[in-house]
């Protein structure tokens, strides 16, 4: 009940110092959808993108605005250290905005063969990479001030991966756009990597499943 809510919210001010309902925004992060397998998908293959073209409740288009409205609200509390670091929640929500909505916008015009709007992804790529860029300083200040230094090399060759790949696809992008190369073969076969029927997000979960020959 609203009561209840209420108290606990008071409770949560006492003992934390911060404010429930804020930190509450941050558990929207997996609410709105499976968000580890949205951060890992690869930015070249897209299994995660584009098999969540076929879902009404995850389509990327929507599930960026999602997650740019969701890292707005968060900004508003990013001084709020309290219980949880909420500047970091804001920046893993823009972080799946950036990466959502460019692999949305690249799978739409590469499917069209629509040679200027691919070359409007090509420029949003730097950006997206700066990004990664202010989630990984701030995911490694956090790690380093709770736990010892082992471990945050296996986040740093994640993100580092990541940016590779952005650098890959804007090169191979290029490529295409120059007329080096006439297609691209990892966007001309990604309908053959969306399943029929209800999407099953759990199968795209984790690090392991972003690329092709970790996918198993």
């Amino acid at each position: 009940s609203g009561v209840k809510e209420g108290r606990l919210a008071r409770r949560f001010a006492a003992v934390c110092g911060g404010s429930y309902a804020a930190h509450g925004l941050a558990s929207r992060l997996n609410e709105l959808a499976p968000a580890e397998a949205f951060l890992w998908d690869d930015p070249l293959l897209n299994m995660c993108a584009a098999a969540a073209t076929q879902s009404s409740a995850w389509r990327p288009e929507r599930l960026s605005r999602k997650y740019e409205e969701l890292a707005r609200a968060l900004a508003t509390h990013a001084q709020d250290r309290s219980a949880g670091d909420l500047r970091h929640a804001g920046l893993v929500a823009r972080t799946l905005a950036a990466k959502i909505g460019l692999a949305a916008r690249l799978l739409a015009a590469y499917r069209r063969r629509d040679r200027r709007a691919l070359a409007a992804v090509r420029r949003e790529i730097p950006a997206v990479r700066r990004q990664l860029g202010a989630l990984h300083d701030s995911w490694r200040t956090l790690w380093l001030s709770r736990n010892k230094p082992f471990g945050l090399e296996v986040l740093q060759i994640r993100l580092g991966a990541l940016d590779a790949r952005y650098g890959e696809l804007q090169r191979r992008l290029g490529e295409y756009l120059s007329g080096r190369i006439e297609s691209i073969a990892e966007l001309a076969e990604q309908d053959f990597r969306i399943p029929k029927g209800d999407w099953m997000p759990n199968h795209y979960r984790g690090w392991h499943r972003a690329a092709t020959a970790m996918g198993g």
